[in-house]
C-alpha cells in the first residue's frame, strides 16, 4: 500500500498539468502489482509477432528473462516522449542475460523503420495486429508498460506517460529502473 501511494505521489509530483496521463492500473492491482505480489494466474497472453527485421517471437521468449515490455503506436504523444529514455534503459540493461526488452506496436513495418531511425531506436520493435495490441494491454491505452518475471508473469505495469521527454526520463530512471533492478535480484 505504501509503495502505491509512494507511485501516485510521484507521478503528480513530476508533473502538474493536464498533460499527465500516466497512470497506475488499479483495477488489476492485486494482479499486476508495482510491488510485486502478481496472481500467478497473470501470465502474459499468447502471442506471435515479428520483429521488423523479421525475427519471429513467441511468448516462450518470455521465459527465463526478466522482460521489459513496451506499447506504443505513432500518434501517442507519450509513446514518443518515451523513445528516448527506453532506449537508454535498453542500452543500461542489454548485456545483462537475465534481461531483455521487447516493443510492440501494429504500425506499418514501413512506419517502425522510419520511427527507429529517426530515434536511433535500438530495441527489437515487435509488429502485432491491431485487435491483439489490445488484447495484449488490457484495453488500457498507450503507452503502456510492462514487466514479467522469469516465469513469464506480469509483475509491473503502467499505462499512461508524459509529453514531455524529461518528465518520460524520471518515470524510466525513478519506476521502471528501479522495478527492473528489483526483479534482477529477485531472479538470481
Amino acid at each position: 500500500m505504501k509503495k502505491k501511494l509512494f507511485l501516485i505521489t510521484l507521478f503528480f509530483s513530476l508533473h502538474s498539468t493536464t498533460h499527465c496521463q500516466l497512470q497506475v492500473d488499479t483495477s488489476l492491482s492485486k494482479v499486476l502489482s508495482p510491488a510485486g505480489d502478481s496472481n500467478p494466474n497473470k501470465i502474459f497472453k499468447n502471442f506471435t509477432a515479428k520483429s521488423a527485421d523479421g525475427n519471429t517471437y513467441t511468448t516462450a521468449n518470455l521465459k527465463n528473462k526478466i522482460t521489459f515490455i513496451n506499447f506504443w503506436m505513432e500518434a501517442c504523444a507519450p509513446c514518443i516522449a518515451e523513445f528516448e529514455p527506453l532506449n537508454s534503459l535498453y542500452i543500461k540493461y542489454k548485456k545483462d542475460s537475465n534481461f531483455q526488452f521487447l516493443s510492440f506496436t501494429f504500425e506499418t513495418t514501413e512506419t517502425i523503420l522510419r520511427i527507429s531511425e529517426k530515434y536511433k531506436l535500438k530495441y527489437p520493435i515487435l509488429l502485432v495486429e491491431r485487435d491483439s495490441i489490445y488484447n495484449l494491454i488490457f484495453n488500457l491505452g498507450f503507452p503502456t508498460n510492462m514487466i514479467t518475471d522469469k516465469s513469464g508473469k506480469i509483475c509491473f505495469i503502467v499505462s499512461g506517460g508524459f509529453n514531455e521527454i524529461e518528465n518520460a526520463q524520471k518515470v524510466v530512471d525513478t519506476i521502471f529502473s528501479k522495478e527492473i533492478e528489483r526483479q534482477l535480484l529477485r531472479a538470481d
